[in-house]
């Protein structure tokens, strides 16, 4: 308790600095507690329960972490861990290898996509009937040590051991890039992480140099990340010194971001992919692109976080993540959504998008006029409550049907796509691309048919599907299987497949009716 005082004693006059009339009633309910209470107690989990209490009275971002876990928090930001490299599904109580990461520690080792990790050192992982975080604890550890994983190879009778030395494992923020078509280059970006811009950079230069002069950037369910990624990426787009963004609070000076005049990509035709899950970094992007009427920003409404967070580490290494400024687009937009009278009224607002038809129905979403503001050009944008697009495109109906959300939360479609993988590796070796195993309507008609069977075998579903079904039943079996069979980017080429906003972006990149000056049809 003497090590925790003066962190606590801190942490209150943290507080109460910022108060109008300053307050000793905490440190006197400590005094009572120790001197009067009638039992032992835990003074650290009751200091962190206050602390968690009186950050939820402020805004719905502001948050504690534990010390536990500010390391997982940071690995996705600072883009890479320490392990052996490789993803993997849990297979009838099995580790199964998904993806071998090129390049890392497993493949170095000979470890394959197909391999069954039977133990790891001496601890027997298969059958044991153990989580995905209970692996990833196992087989992740320190830069530099070994650890022996005993394989089931397909084809080979015996096991055997590889083993394996840790290494740094990257953690990528860009899913994947490819050319979509002979003109247009798509990248599709998961965070804004430390590596961001120079995965972007690395994939920038792929697609010029296959002749790529126009650009689809996918921030659909991009939740964020660092400011500054946000800020050097719009850079790539715009013209030198023109701003990026401004954020600006009660207790911070206010910043402003301009663009420099180095970006690489800032005369091309350029849409941005957008959705409810695209937030914070990702509306900043967004916001900048669209005030400065650079590129068309299609899909649905963002989901409207408009603040800056600031991470404060606390004396036993947790972390306060706290909101300390708001953040504004160049037209002075600020996004953020209204708090609402509770939490759980705040991170229901998605759901009632769909309620309300938003979701399906651009006109739904009604913003006064005190919201509107004016971009370079002259064109109508609204502020508080995320970046509404240029180009709206409805969700899919059918993704969000009640069999398919009752599939969705099962893990059929990762259970029969393994088992499908597994029984016909022989036949899916005969496929050189995704794109041929897309094309090929026999095994399109096997994999959606077997799917049925297996639903209503597993009773997961009783109702007979209709045809509509046929289409995302496909896109999602071929995308697991070509994760298995190829590789990450294989999956998401796959996913992109057939899918409505995709086929939306290259319409208005191909339209001549579409007026690129004033960026709307005419």
């Amino acid at each position: 308790m003497k090590k925790l005082l003066p962190t606590l004693v801190l942490f209150i006059c943290s507080l109460t600095a910022f108060s109008q009339q300053p307050t000793d009633k905490l440190l006197e309910f400590y005094n009572i507690l120790r001197f009067s209470y009638v039992d032992s107690f835990d003074f650290n989990a009751l200091s962190e329960q206050a602390i968690i209490t009186m950050l939820a009275e402020l805004d719905p971002h502001s948050m504690y972490i534990p010390s536990e876990k500010v390391k997982q928090m940071n690995e996705s930001l600072k883009g890479e861990y320490e392990g052996i490299g490789i993803q993997f599904d849990l297979y009838h109580d099995t580790v199964l290898v998904v993806t071998v990461i090129p390049g890392g520690p497993s493949a170095l080792s000979g470890i394959r996509s197909g391999d069954r990790i039977i133990k790891a050192d001496e601890k027997v992982i298969s059958g044991a009937s153990m989580s995905d975080a209970d692996i990833i604890n196992i087989l992740r550890g320190k830069h530099g040590t070994l650890v022996n994983l005993t394989v089931k190879r397909r084809g080979i009778a015996n096991n055997q051991v590889f083993p394996i030395k840790r290494d740094k494992i990257p953690i990528n923020s860009v899913d994947v890039s490819y050319m979509i078509d002979d003109h247009t280059g798509y990248i599709k970006i998961n965070r804004f992480s430390k590596n961001t811009m120079d995965e972007f950079k690395t994939a920038m230069k792929d697609i010029s140099n296959q002749g790529g002069d126009r650009l689809i950037i996918d921030l659909r369910d991009n939740g964020g990340g660092y400011l500054m990624s946000a800020v050097d990426l719009a850079d790539e787009f715009l013209d030198g010194r023109t701003e990026i963004v401004r954020t600006k609070g009660l207790r911070q000076s206010e910043q402003v971001f301009k663009s420099s005049s180095k970006g690489s990509f800032q005369q091309g035709k350029l849409v941005v992919l957008v959705n409810e899950g695209s937030a914070s970094a990702s509306e900043i992007f967004a916001g900048a692109i669209q005030d400065r009427d650079r590129g068309v920003i299609l899909g649905r409404r963002t989901y409207g976080k408009g603040l800056v967070m600031k991470p404060y580490t606390l004396s036993d290494g947790s972390v306060i993540r706290l909101t300390t400024s708001k953040y504004y687009t160049p037209s002075g937009r600020c996004i953020q959504k209204e708090y609402g009278d509770s939490k759980d009224t705040y991170d229901h607002e998605i759901t009632e998008r769909f309620e309300k038809g938003e979701m399906f129905h651009l006109d739904s979403a009604n913003f006064p006029k005190e919201l509107l503001f004016k971009t370079e050009h002259g064109r109508n944008v609204y502020g508080g409550g995320g970046i509404l697009p240029d180009v709206f495109v409805a969700a899919d109906s059918v993704l969000l049907s009640e069999p398919l959300q009752k599939i969705f939360k099962t893990t059929a479609f990762v259970d029969f796509a393994t088992d499908f993988t597994e029984q016909n590796r022989t036949l899916l070796s005969n496929y050189s691309n995704e794109n041929e195993l897309w094309r090929d309507q026999d095994i399109s008609l096997q994999l959606t048919e077997g799917f049925l069977y297996y639903l209503k075998n597993e009773s997961i579903i009783s109702e007979d599907l209709g045809p509509e079904y046929n289409l995302p039943l496909k896109r999602q079996l071929m995308a697991f299987i070509g994760r298995y069979v190829w590789d990450d980017y294989a999956y998401h080429r796959i996913m992109n497949k057939e899918q409505l906003i995709i086929d939306e972006a290259l319409r208005v990149l191909n339209d001549n009716e579409f007026n690129w000056d004033e960026l709307s049809f005419k």
